[in-house]
């Protein structure tokens, strides 16, 4: 993913633009992923993607959960048995 990303921001930055924003990946992300950091990677991306869910759902009138709710249901950790 991370090679082809990289070609298209040097050969078409338009389609680069278009790749990252259909993955909600936004340019701090991008600089994470190309960087080597994951776990930073896949923090701003969740980011990214929490804040483009609140606009949508403020733009069909609803309210979204406040940022105290939203971080209650993480359990991540605890809902799998490993």
């Amino acid at each position: 993913m991370l090679v082809d990303l990289v070609y298209w921001e040097n050969t078409n930055p338009e389609v680069f633009q278009n790749i990252l924003a259909s993955h909600l990946i936004n340019d701090k992300a991008y600089q994470a992923l190309k960087s080597g950091d994951y776990a930073q990677f896949v923090t701003e991306r969740f980011e990214y993607m929490q804040a483009q869910e609140r606009i949508f759902i403020q733009s069909k009138g609803l309210t979204p959960p406040s940022e105290d709710e939203n971080n209650e249901d993480d359990n991540t950790e605890t809902d799998f048995d490993y």
